[in-house]
């Protein structure tokens, strides 16, 4: 009797542990599990922000290199006719223009340095000498009352020289001491058809 009631509790402990143990296996299964999978979420989200930061510092370069450039092209464009003396030829006689700075005179000096052009001129309006330019140049128009000697750009591939007084609306090119009115217009060849060349001085 004494054996019979010996092998039940034995039975009985050895039900419990099993017990025991199925219940903590699948527990600390799905705890592991988890804990991989927070670790790999974590990873990932790490990964993501490292390349957000990368992204946002590549655009913030590539903005600044932009901008960069953005002010070397206008602070260039803008001297580049700085300096510049604009010669005037008409037969033997060569004027010296001292040139505006501005939009209109950067091209046009840009146009210059492939090489001199030539300009057929007419007289118009009993005030100026006036001819075509091989190509339009951009403008910045202001309305103005000229004077002897001055040279502007009008409808942006006109260029109109001055011997008299006109107020229009007009991009300033540049201008010529020294001349009154009559010898100015005949340093040109007006009132007569005349061709003058123009080029930068050297």
């Amino acid at each position: 009797m004494k054996k019979i009631a010996t092998g039940i509790v034995l039975s009985v402990l050895v039900l419990l542990l099993t017990a025991c143990a199925g219940g903590q296996g699948p527990a600390s299964s799905s705890s592991a599990q988890g804990a991989v999978e927070s670790s790999t979420e974590q990873e990932s989200s790490e990964a993501s922000n490292t390349q957000a930061a990368a992204e946002a510092n590549n655009e913030q370069a590539a903005a600044e290199s932009s901008s960069e450039q953005t002010i070397a092209f206008a602070s260039s464009e803008q001297g580049a006719s700085e300096s510049k003396v604009l010669l005037i030829t008409a037969g033997d006689t060569t004027l010296e223009a001292t040139l505006e700075d501005n939009v209109a005179t950067a091209e046009l000096v840009a146009l210059l340095q492939e090489g001199s052009i030539e300009v057929s001129l007419h007289e118009y309006g009993g005030f100026e000498m006036i001819g075509g330019l091989p190509q339009s140049l951009p403008t910045a128009d202001e309305q103005m009352s000229t004077s002897t000697g001055d040279i502007v750009l009008y409808q942006g591939k006109q260029i109109s020289f001055f011997y008299a007084s006109n107020s229009w609306s007009y991009t300033r090119l540049g201008h010529i001491d020294g001349y009154d009115s009559a010898a100015f217009l005949e340093a040109l060849g007006g009132p007569y058809d005349s061709t003058i060349e123009l080029s930068l001085k050297v």
